[in-house]
């Protein structure tokens, strides 16, 4: 009976657990993640009012860069990128840098 009681307690804990994960954005330090799935979205960070430059960001997939033929870099030298972002495994392919400051 204990042991059915102490499988019932662990059962319960998990379940919470995980309909909490579920039904919550996932967090960073306060700070709700942004996904990035496509190069668009990829794009938008800096030059967005909802991908900020201090935002938090999470690679979901691959994304192949080549359909972007001038990537500017994001942010500049007096806005810089203060964020975070997390490859999460994933790379960001056939990207090619355009930033005359560079030359």
């Amino acid at each position: 009976m204990k042991r059915l009681r102490f499988i019932f307690i662990v059962l319960v804990f998990i379940t919470t657990f995980v309909f909490s994960t579920i039904s919550h954005p996932v967090q960073a330090q306060e700070e709700t993640i942004i996904l990035i799935s496509t190069p668009e979205e990829l794009s938008k960070i800096g030059n967005h009012e909802d991908y900020q430059l201090n935002g938090h960001y999470q690679l979901m997939n691959e994304i192949d860069m080549s359909s972007f033929a001038n990537w500017t870099p994001i942010g500049t030298r007096l806005g810089r990128f203060s964020g975070t972002f997390d490859g999460n495994g994933h790379t960001i392919s056939n990207l090619i840098v355009n930033d005359p400051m560079l030359d």
